[in-house]
């Protein structure tokens, strides 16, 4: 499961990219690379203590303890990932053969990164500049 933020198709930006600096376009990714970290921690902490109004995904801590900020190398990319073969489970949920609900989901990357989104933007708008 991953989760990643971009910059694109925002014309200000992308005007901005052709004519930035070397400096300026690290100083750039570092921020990305910063807001997904800031992103994981917050993942982590919906599952870990419930904070985002879904219950906790913490049995044994294999799953919250798996999500990382993975590098991207130099670019505006941040991946935030589990490689937790049943994290697709936890957060969508499972059925039985007749349709009904066996596991709820408990949707915490989506829930967070929902809820965070603008806090991550502004963010990014804040160092941008």
């Amino acid at each position: 499961m991953t989760i990643k933020i971009e910059i694109k198709g925002i014309e200000e930006v992308q005007k901005m990219l052709k004519n930035a600096s070397v400096e300026k376009l690290q100083e750039m990714s570092k921020a990305v690379d910063q807001a997904g970290l800031y992103l994981a921690g917050e993942i982590i902490l919906s599952m870990t203590r419930g904070v985002r109004g879904i219950p906790k995904a913490f049995d044994t801590g294999r799953l919250a303890g798996s999500i990382r900020k993975m590098p991207v190398g130099p670019s505006l990319n941040a991946s935030v990932e589990t490689n937790v073969e049943y994290a697709k489970f936890v957060e969508y949920g499972t059925e039985t053969k007749e349709g009904k609900p066996k596991m709820f989901a408990r949707p915490h990357f989506r829930n967070t990164l929902t809820q965070e989104t603008n806090y991550i933007i502004n963010y990014l708008k804040e160092k941008i500049k």
